[in-house]
């Protein structure tokens, strides 16, 4: 059937930026460092981590964050050791959180095993069987739809890999990572498929050393497989979450141009079905690392953590209680309005749109976004008032075709359908 499209001319703004889709929530009760969470349907847990960097100075409060009300709430603290660099997972079929592993570095220093579970009906915490392998901290832990995998992290640096069955109570172990041991990685859930990648580990004489590789596990396989690496710098400590089949990575500490260490506050998003990744728009607010993130109903957060660090290490110089939401899986709007004359026209040539505008406007660049804010496609501007965007004639659905200079410029909505 030929391909039809409908075209719907919502703005000619001066800018069309991501940073209208983030929306900062109120900020957690107290700027925190490496501090461990998970969700339950739709609310989110987080606790313990590091308030102070010199002194340390570990906290135990847990809290959970209504997205609805956005209001955090206090709840029952985690009856174990302090700790920070924990890491916390949920599995659906329990309706439970986790968290698992961590550094208690108070006197006594010691680097921890246990594995405790949280009921948030009762709001009570239970201690489940420790993880099997050398107790560790800065690990990778995530919750498929009924089981949990954890493995790699550092004392010194780990990429073993083992499986959690909390209907028996178990730890299994299985194929390890096939990457380079190290810590502080990325780690998603895509259709019950596991993604692990960046990272951080160091060379002889202690230099830090990013990367951006990524690597799915099929659990019932026990395979790993390399997928496309992130087409950026190499990084360490950035947030991440999953939702609406695609998972986003933002921001992270890693290298600059000259060798410098430095964070950063991109945003990609992959989708695992393509084995694709795509730029957004970056995050507006400061640059942030070793937080919390997670998503819920369609909406990712991120927040916490350190805004600096002290050269040529990881230790931040400043803390954040600082918390935002990006707005997902949801056709982005704005209002309809013509400003200064202008008008951006649309055409569908059969595989690909033909976009038209008064020559005298020097545009010199397009985006086009999907409907949920994912950069599909991108490029510079051919000729004086028009260019052919190449599209997927089988991707049926709504995008934003975006034509600018300098980032401005006039913004329309097509809709293609069969």
């Amino acid at each position: 059937m030929m391909k039809r499209y409908s075209l719907l001319l919502l703005a000619i703004a001066p800018t069309l930026s991501f940073s209208q889709f983030w929306t900062q929530r109120t900020d957690f009760p107290y700027a925190v460092y490496s501090p461990y969470g998970f969700s339950i349907g739709d609310r989110w847990f987080s606790g313990g981590g590091v308030t102070n960097i010199v002194p340390l100075a570990l906290v135990d409060s847990f809290y959970e964050y209504n997205s609805s009300t956005d209001v955090w709430m206090q709840r029952a603290a985690l009856p174990g050791l302090t700790r920070y660099g924990t890491r916390g997972f949920s599995i659906p079929s329990t309706g439970k959180g986790y968290v698992v592993c961590g550094w208690h570095n108070n006197i006594p220093q010691v680097q921890l095993d246990d594995l405790w579970e949280y009921d948030p009906i009762a709001d009570s915490w239970a201690q489940k069987a420790d993880f099997p392998g050398p107790p560790r901290y800065s690990l990778v832990s995530v919750g498929t739809s009924t089981k949990a995998y954890a493995g790699l992290g550092y004392n010194p640096w780990y990429n073993d890999w083992y499986e959690y069955d909390p209907a028996t109570d178990v730890w299994m172990q299985k194929a390890s990572f096939p990457g380079t041991a190290r810590q502080a990685c990325n780690a998603f859930v895509l259709n019950d498929q596991v993604y692990v990648g960046m990272g951080a580990s160091s060379v002889g004489n202690g230099t830090s050393v990013f990367y951006n590789d990524l690597y799915r596990y099929d659990p019932p396989t026990d395979t790993w497989t390399q997928m496309t690496n992130l087409p950026a710098s190499a990084r360490a400590s950035s947030y991440q979450f999953s939702t609406c089949d695609l998972a986003y990575i933002i921001g992270g500490i890693g290298f600059d141009q000259f060798g410098n260490q430095t964070m950063y506050n991109d945003v990609w998003s992959y989708d695992g079905t393509t084995d694709q990744w795509a730029q957004l728009p970056d995050f507006p607010g400061l640059p942030m690392n070793t937080g919390t993130s997670f998503s819920i109903a369609g909406s990712g957060f991120i927040g916490f953590g350190g805004t600096g660090f002290e050269p040529f290490s990881w230790v931040p110089d400043s803390l954040t209680s600082a918390f935002w939401e990006l707005k997902l899986c949801e056709v982005i709007s704005t209002s309809i309005e013509e400003q200064n004359g202008m008008e951006l026209q649309a055409s569908w040539s059969g595989d690909a749109i033909v976009a038209q505008w008064d020559p005298s406007h020097p545009y010199d660049a397009y985006r086009v976004y999907d409907a949920t804010g994912r950069t599909v496609r991108s490029g510079r501007v051919e000729q004086e008032g028009r260019s052919t965007i190449p599209l997927d004639p089988a991707a049926t659905g709504v995008y934003l075709l975006h034509i600018t200079r300098n980032g401005n410029g006039p913004v329309v909505r097509v809709m293609l359908s069969d």
